[in-house]
């Protein structure tokens, strides 16, 4: 599980993001790969990951997401940080407008990413009729995900994570405080090989009966 350390970084950055305080950074938007950061970055437009092609995220990397932008990853995605220096997927603000889209793998990308060491909040995806995964959402592919923090996100399945038939590795992660039309923290549709274990679920909510 994450150690609380590496979480307080985050946690002053949300603060200060809440007070409407945010330094002038370099933006991105569209085909990401190579190396990216570490530093800080306003996501001003969709990310993609294409196929073919692989994104390293350094630790100490944060992403700021300024409006309703997905991430989607078409290839291979290694998002690893530490326990002291992790990696944040964030709304640049907290309030509505810049909810994001969560990090998107979809069928035929590589089965090899790895997210390790971050935090996800605020996304919430919002493009019918597959609403589902406000964080993370895995179609048809593996991934590994650990020691990752979810929190504050929302969707109409799976508030901050969503599998669909899809071999993910999910281990010592925290969920906490998302929401969702059905299965609040997390929702596993049509797998096999799937790897749920040592995690922290609480304060999840679900508006299905």
């Amino acid at each position: 599980m994450m150690k609380a350390k590496g979480l307080f970084p985050a946690i002053l950055l949300l603060i200060g993001l809440g007070a409407g305080t945010v330094l002038a950074q370099p933006t991105i938007q569209g085909a990401q790969s190579g190396t990216l950061g570490p530093g800080t970055f306003i996501v001003v437009g969709n990310l993609t990951v294409n196929r073919n092609t692989s994104l390293t995220i350094a630790p100490g990397t944060t992403l700021l997401f300024s409006g309703h932008f997905n991430f989607k990853i078409y290839g291979t995605l290694n998002a690893v940080g530490t326990a002291s220096d992790s990696i944040l997927f964030v709304r640049q603000r907290l309030n509505s407008n810049c909810e994001w889209g969560g990090l998107r793998f979809v069928p035929g990308a590589s089965a090899i990413s790895i997210v390790s060491y971050a935090l996800f909040e605020g996304g919430r995806y919002q493009v019918w009729p597959d609403a589902n995964g406000g964080a993370i959402y895995a179609e048809g592919v593996g991934v590994t995900i650990s020691h990752c923090w979810f929190t504050n996100n929302y969707s109409a399945s799976g508030g901050a994570l969503y599998f669909n038939n899809a071999p993910v590795t999910f281990t010592n992660n925290v969920v906490f405080n998302n929401s969702a039309g059905n299965g609040g923290g997390l929702y596993v549709y049509n797998c096999t090989g799937v790897n749920v274990s040592n995690n922290f679920f609480a304060k999840n909510s679900s508006t299905s009966t």
